[in-house]
């Protein structure tokens, strides 16, 4: 993402690559340490900066809101019942975390203001519904990225199902290792399992380690290879 901003400082990505950096600490701070002081400073860069519109310095101060709570002086963003589903979870509150986010669900992509908050209130949902022992209702969550695909290269400003595409290997991984710890060893684990494999064969160690874990399981379960 650094190399990212280097090589287009357009305000849009600025914003963008701060939101994905966030947004991927959040969900995934074992995969991507680090990024999250990174990611919270160029959010409060964009969200007091007076060179950006309104518009973008009130979605910053939102997914900021999100990600690290409300600050003083910035506005508490637009979902509020997202900022206080995520004190509850961070109180272990987890059924009454999926209750203040249910109507989320329900929004189109057009409305979130930032286009990483679908897949947030996804991932985030789906590990509620694990901790609260129903992995059936967190595998519904975590099924929300396969319905989109991208064709040839991602044009102009990134959309939330660029992002949702970008985060099916997450998913998938998450998928597979809720249901298998909950003793479902069919057809989608495998798949699931074989497709982390695919994926995560390079990359980051952490990574690597991840798919090469997903290729053992996959064995174990004596998935077929050609799925």
């Amino acid at each position: 993402l650094e190399d990212l901003v280097s090589r287009f400082p357009e305000p849009e990505w600025m914003l963008f690559a701060a939101e994905y950096a966030g947004a991927l600490a959040h969900l995934d701070p074992g995969g991507v340490p680090g990024w999250r002081q990174w990611a919270d400073s160029g959010l409060r860069r964009e969200a007091g900066s007076r060179a950006g519109s309104a518009a973008a310095r009130a979605r910053a101060a939102g997914v900021l809101a999100v990600l690290s709570g409300p600050e003083p002086g910035l506005p508490a963003g637009e979902f509020p019942g997202l900022v206080q589903g995520l004190g509850l979870a961070g109180r272990k509150r987890w059924r009454d975390a999926l209750s203040q986010t249910a109507a989320l669900e329900a929004y189109p992509d057009s409305q979130f203001v930032s286009p990483v908050l679908r897949a947030l209130v996804h991932l985030d949902r789906a590990d509620w519904w694990a901790r609260s022992g129903d992995p059936e209702a967190a595998a519904r969550e975590l099924r929300w990225a396969e319905h989109w695909q991208v064709v040839g290269f991602p044009r102009g400003v990134p959309q939330a199902a660029d992002v949702d595409w970008s985060l099916r290997t997450l998913a998938r991984w998450r998928l597979a290792t809720t249901l298998d710890r909950a003793g479902r060893h069919d057809e989608e684990v495998c798949l699931a399992y074989l497709r982390v494999a695919n994926a995560w064969t390079s990359g980051s160690p952490i990574f690597r380690a991840r798919g090469d874990s997903a290729r053992t399981r996959a064995a174990a379960l004596a998935c077929p290879a050609g799925m």
